[in-house]
């Protein structure tokens, strides 16, 4: 079986989509043949022994980058804006690898067409449409509403274009390329009901997210060994992903602050959270850890008990895999990924409320665990196993390959993902 992917964001070192494509790539290396195509201005790259393959949409890509990027202001916010300005960068991608392989792929060169980045499904893929062999699309990740309840969140992280986001609808290819592919790869309830009418049969639900099993293992330690819990929150510091509320979890209630809080990452509300320490004396239960490599994110979750992720509004949470993976509880915020991938059997999961309902919510989570310690020890193992069964990458390319066969065989049964 000889595959073609196309992976306009692949890097083996950038964080989220990009790496997330690299290591797909990777992993489906192990267990058939096929091509990678990506962006040429990724070509300085070291991919190892990927066979890589690039086309030219650099003026393109550069151009509406740098429109983009006027608008957001923050890179670190504005994602919805940064998606529309893919639009036309990606239609050109497409078009360019159609003009290089076209002659290849009528030839019989290739057996299946798979797209793996970009991820959203408001970017559609005419090569579905154009091409003789069988398109896969996905993993997809998309269609996570903001929380009504949390406006000023979405002002803060200017997705004012999010109001308008349903209009991709009635961009050209959107329907025709769906309807078109062989298969779609989509990560969570909330990316299924955002496709449009397609016949459902050939949709997965296969979440994008993965961790490397050589770097996420599970801890040695067990909790209840010390008498202090450590949390930990790893992420960035923006409004969406709520990471002053864990503080201020701490600053009302007293048992937690018999306790210890480990923040991983950085961002603009720095300011607010060193505010909020100050001002109640939490000094000495909180300990900042600027960003860092996944080495060092590995040794800080051997180190903690509990991982703590009060997000509202997330689509992937790989971060929240890596955890589990680690072996430790989770509390989450019920609503997009961290929620599907928590449940019931493998930590907390806070109903999606009011700040106020949350921050209650919060403290009480967190306040059982301490107190009930073998939940800790119940919730990291069952959400360990859970990983490692799904999650490696080496799963995630083997349930991929099962994809490929029922397409190139659809009189057997279609496989079941997660």
């Amino acid at each position: 079986m000889k595959v073609l992917l196309l992976a306009f964001d692949c890097h083996p070192t950038l964080p989220s989509l990009p790496v997330v494509g690299y290591k797909m790539c990777k992993a489906l290396s192990e267990i058939t043949e096929f091509t990678v195509v990506t962006r040429n201005d990724n070509s300085h790259i070291d991919y190892g022994d990927l066979p890589v393959e690039f086309v030219n949409v650099t003026l393109v890509k550069r151009f509406f980058d740098w429109i983009g990027n006027i608008i957001r202001r923050d890179q670190e916010i504005g994602w919805t804006i940064k998606t529309a300005f893919t639009y036309p960068s990606y239609i050109a991608f497409e078009f360019a690898v159609w003009r290089k392989y076209k002659k290849a792929i009528k030839n019989g060169k290739y057996d299946i067409i798979h797209r793996i980045t970009p991820m959203s499904p408001t970017l559609p893929s005419p090569l579905a449409i154009w091409s003789p062999i069988p398109f896969v699309a996905g993993p997809l990740n998309g269609g996570l509403a903001w929380p009504h309840i949390f406006e000023t969140q979405r002002k803060q992280e200017r997705e004012w274009s999010s109001y308008l986001r349903k209009m991709y609808k009635l961009l050209p290819y959107y329907q025709s390329s769906y309807k078109a592919c062989a298969a779609i790869l989509a990560s969570f309830e909330h990316t299924r009901k955002e496709l449009p009418e397609v016949d459902f049969t050939k949709v997965f639900n296969f979440p994008e997210v993965g961790f490397d099993p050589s770097l996420f293992m599970k801890r040695k330690n067990s909790p209840g060994q010390k008498n202090q819990v450590t949390f930990l929150f790893v992420g960035r510091f923006v409004p969406c992903k709520l990471p002053e509320i864990i503080l201020k979890a701490f600053s009302k209630s007293a048992l937690l602050k018999q306790h210890k809080i480990k923040i991983v990452g950085s961002g603009p509300k720095k300011s607010e959270m060193d505010r909020i320490i100050k001002e109640n004396n939490l000094q000495q239960c909180v300990e900042f850890i600027n960003f860092c490599p996944q080495y060092e994110v590995v040794q800080h979750m051997h180190q903690s008990d509990v991982f703590v992720f009060p997000s509202i509004r997330e689509l992937g949470a790989g971060v929240v895999v890596e955890a589990m993976a680690c072996g430790l509880a989770s509390i989450v915020i019920n609503y997009g990924a961290p929620g599907d991938l928590i449940g019931k059997e493998r930590g907390i999961t806070i109903p999606i409320g009011s700040y106020e309902d949350i921050l209650m919510h919060l403290i009480k989570s967190m306040e059982k665990l301490i107190n009930e310690r073998s939940l800790i020890q119940k919730f990291g193992d069952s959400a360990c196993h859970y990983a490692w069964e799904n999650y490696t990458w080496e799963a995630k390319a083997n349930h991929t390959l099962s994809i490929y066969n029922w397409i190139l065989n659809p009189d057997k049964s279609p496989p079941s993902c997660y």
